[in-house]
């Protein structure tokens, strides 16, 4: 599998898993979201988007080897 599938689907598994994780979260609640929901969102949305630039770095570079 090329670079950029690997890339295209990283992503797009990362964005589905975010929302699917918002979609529990407001189900559970009962149709709110309070500020630590609000928060747990916020850090793992930036562990995600680090998740996915190191991945994208990482396979950048074994095709440059």
């Amino acid at each position: 599998m090329n670079t950029k599938n690997k890339i295209k689907i990283l992503t797009i598994a990362s964005i589905l898993g975010l929302l699917w994780s918002i979609y529990i979260l407001y189900t559970k609640r009962g149709g709110y979201l309070n500020s630590n929901d609000c928060i747990a969102i916020i850090i793992t949305s930036l562990f995600v988007i680090g998740l996915v630039f190191y991945f994208i770095n990482k396979w950048k570079r074994e095709d440059l080897d």
